[in-house]
């Protein structure tokens, strides 16, 4: 299913972004999540594109429980389709 989306790669730490660079990093961190993976039929297929998954999310949890401000009008729409899929 991954193969479908070129784009999914590991995106820079939240840390290591200027910060005028980090909500559009929030929002590419977001549609990555949105990705989808079959745990029934191959449990172990595409097991690098899940860690880089995983390590998103766990960044993006880690990113807002610390910072303050950090969820903004541009990331409501991408946080509710995230959760919708």
């Amino acid at each position: 299913m991954v193969k479908e989306f070129c784009f999914y790669h590991p995106y820079l730490y939240f840390t290591d972004a200027a910060p005028a660079e980090r909500e559009e990093l929030f929002v590419q961190k977001i549609q990555q999540c949105c990705v989808l993976f079959d745990f029934v039929a191959d449990p172990l297929s595409d097991l690098k594109w899940k860690e880089v998954k995983r390590g998103a999310l766990l960044e993006m949890v880690e990113y807002v429980t610390s910072q303050r401000g950090v969820i903004t009008e541009a990331i409501y729409p991408e946080a509710v389709n995230m959760v919708c899929i």
